[in-house]
Parts: C-alpha cells; sequence; structure tokens
C-alpha cells in the first residue's frame, strides 16, 4: 500500500509531462512559445531554485566527498561509455559523450522537487554539483572539439591533403578554451549556484557572531520561515520575509515548466529509435549499479549520510544525458542531429518512469 501511495504522489508530476506533449498536439505550445518557456526555467526559475538549494546547503567534508566521488564517476563514464559504445554496436561520434553526465537542470530538480519536496532539494543539490563542474569543463571541452576532430578524420582520408597546420590547431585550442571559461562564467546555472553557496555560507557566519539580521534572513529562507523570525524589528528581518516569498513564487514555475518544455520537445524518429532504445537500456543498466555503488556504498554506508542521499544519486544517476550535447551539434549534420533528438526523448520518458518506480520502492522501503 505505501508503494501505490507513493506513486500516487508521483502521479501530478507524471500527468505534467503527459499535458506538456497534449499541449503540442493541440497546437497550444508551438517550437517559437516552447523556446520562450525554456528560456524562463534556463535564465529565471531554475537559478532562482538553484540558489535557494545552495543557500539552504550546509555543506561538510562528507558532502564534499560525495561531490568528488560523483565528479569521478562522470570521469569513469568517459571512458565506459566509449567502451560501451564499441560492444552494443552504437555507431555514432556522439554515442559515447551521451554516456557522460546527466541533464538535472532541466528535469532531475523537477523530478526530484515533486517526488521529495522542498525540504530535502539541498540534498540533490549536493550531489548535483559534482556533476554540473564535470558537465561545464570536460565534457564541454568534448562537444567543442568533436566537430574539428570529425573535420580532420575527414581531410585525412581525403586525396591530395596535407597535414594539419600547427599553427591553426594551436589557435583552435585557444579558441575552444575561452569559449569553455566563457560558457562557465556565463552560465546562470554557474552564477546561481555559487551565488547561493557563498551567501549562504555567509549568511550562518553573520548569525553565529550574533547578527539578528542574518538569523532572521536565514530563518525566513526556510520551510517554517516566517514563524522563526525575530520580534524586533530589523530591515534585513523586514526585508526577508518579501524576498523568500518572491523567491518561493518563482520556485513554483520550475516544476510545470520543466513538465510542459520537456513534453512538448519529444521527438521519436522511427529510423533512429532501435539506436534510442540500445543506447537508454545500456546507460540505464550500467548507471544504476553505478549508483549503487556512488550512493548505498559510498555515501550511505562508508561515510553514513542519511539515507536520503542514496536516492538522490540514484535520481541523479537515472537521468538522461545532457541536453546541451544537443547545442553544441553542428547545425548542417541532420542525420545526428535527428539521432541525438531520439535519444534524448527516449531516455527522457524512460528516465521519468524509472524514477517514478525508484521513488515507490524507496518510498515503501
Amino acid at each position: 500500500m505505501s508503494a501505490f501511495k507513493t506513486f500516487l504522489d508521483v502521479m501530478p508530476v507524471l500527468l505534467l509531462f503527459a499535458l506538456g506533449v497534449g499541449l503540442r498536439s493541440w497546437k497550444i505550445l508551438d517550437p517559437a512559445t516552447t523556446a520562450g518557456l525554456k528560456s524562463i526555467v534556463v535564465n529565471l526559475a531554475l537559478p532562482v531554485l538553484l540558489f535557494d538549494a545552495f543557500f539552504r546547503l550546509r555543506p561538510d567534508s562528507r558532502t564534499a566527498f560525495l561531490v568528488i566521488a560523483v565528479f569521478a564517476s562522470c570521469i569513469l563514464m568517459v571512458f565506459v561509455g566509449r567502451l560501451a559504445s564499441r560492444v552494443v554496436g552504437l555507431d555514432s561520434p556522439y554515442a559515447p559523450l551521451m554516456f557522460e553526465g546527466f541533464e538535472a537542470g532541466m528535469l532531475g530538480y523537477g523530478l526530484f522537487l515533486g517526488i521529495a519536496g522542498d525540504a530535502n532539494l539541498p540534498f540533490f543539490a549536493a550531489c548535483d554539483l559534482g556533476q554540473v563542474l564535470f558537465v561545464f569543463s570536460v565534457l564541454q571541452a568534448q562537444l567543442l572539439s568533436l566537430p574539428a576532430r570529425l573535420s580532420s578524420k575527414s581531410a585525412a582520408r581525403g586525396p591530395g591533403r596535407g597535414g594539419a597546420d600547427p599553427g591553426a590547431e594551436l589557435e583552435t585550442a585557444r579558441e575552444r578554451a575561452r569559449s569553455l571559461v566563457l560558457n562557465f562564467l556565463r552560465s546562470p546555472i554557474v552564477l546561481a549556484i555559487l551565488l547561493g553557496l557563498v551567501a549562504g555560507l555567509v549568511a550562518r557566519e553573520l548569525a553565529a557572531s550574533g547578527s539578528t539580521g542574518a538569523s532572521a534572513f536565514i530563518a525566513a529562507g526556510t520551510p517554517a520561515g516566517a514563524a522563526l523570525s525575530p520580534a524586533a524589528p530589523d530591515p534585513v528581518a523586514l526585508f526577508a520575509g518579501p524576498f523568500w516569498h518572491l523567491v518561493a513564487i518563482l520556485k513554483s514555475l520550475t516544476v510545470p515548466l520543466i513538465c510542459f518544455v520537456i513534453g512538448s520537445g519529444i521527438e521519436l524518429d522511427r529510423e533512429n529509435l532501435a539506436f534510442a532504445l540500445k543506447l537508454t537500456a545500456t546507460r540505464i543498466v550500467l548507471l544504476a549499479a553505478l549508483a549503487f555503488a556512488v550512493g548505498e556504498l559510498f555515501a550511505r554506508r562508508l561515510l553514513g549520510l542519511p539515507d536520503i542521499y542514496r536516492f538522490a544519486v540514484l535520481v541523479l544517476f537515472l537521468l538522461p544525458p545532457p541536453f546541451v550535447i544537443a547545442v553544441f551539434m553542428p547545425v548542417h549534420d541532420e542525420a545526428e542531429n535527428r539521432r541525438v533528438a531520439t535519444t534524448l526523448s527516449t531516455h527522457s520518458l524512460a528516465s521519468i518512469v524509472a524514477v517514478a518506480a525508484a521513488a515507490a520502492f524507496f518510498g515503501a522501503a
């Protein structure tokens, strides 16, 4: 009965995804409208949610080790993805990259928030931090360099082609490094995470030193919030209530908008469906096993972290590859774009079902 009740708790999130599919079918959400909603999520709603989650996160040495473990898992999947692509027969230069990283931003936070609730969101944020560092460094470096590597291979196979110009290659490498740094520094996701961590650390230090304003600001930002605010009038206390109320309003947009964007963006190309299913099944099996090692054996048993971290790691590792892979692909390569889009869509659907099943299982446990 407990598992059934937990599944019923997940149903609103599943229905929101289905509603997104319906809104596209009913011509209410066209590509331009969906792009606008996605822009709101990426540049406003999700950064606000991340700021709030990382502000409430209280990092210590154990969570630092967990961040390192998640980052190391992503590095491991770089090599596992290449091997698995060859073993399973995934004939695409982008197949190994789709074994790396997780789409926590546009899918993971919405799913976890809808299932585990706002109070548990900082636990998922702690798990996500390691893969954020991986995506904005290792994965993006591979995505920026892949088109050039493919062009070099094509040129090397062509008749009468000479070797590559070392000076041009060095300049290209510099441009890629510059783009990598700029993408990291300009990302609203990264800025929100850094601002949340720094603001939370500073506020807690001020509160520990006796600042009633900082204590009021921290208290107003908790789910129990306003009831903990001091009775004495304080400018910061007066500001804290409206500020966190605005944060709560913007956060509430995240789950429905993400569900609508993902649901309306589902693309299933029949020609590439077999490829997508093969990659999705292989990735889920591999990462479910890795999630057990990181979440259960490392985080829960070795580090002694609360049980919620086990579920947070599992949700993270069941997510599809980062959608940023499609953003960095050359527009003219239509065949690979369709293949990647179908794989991301297929994996998103499989992830939603897998996370819902995991929620029912852990809810019963």
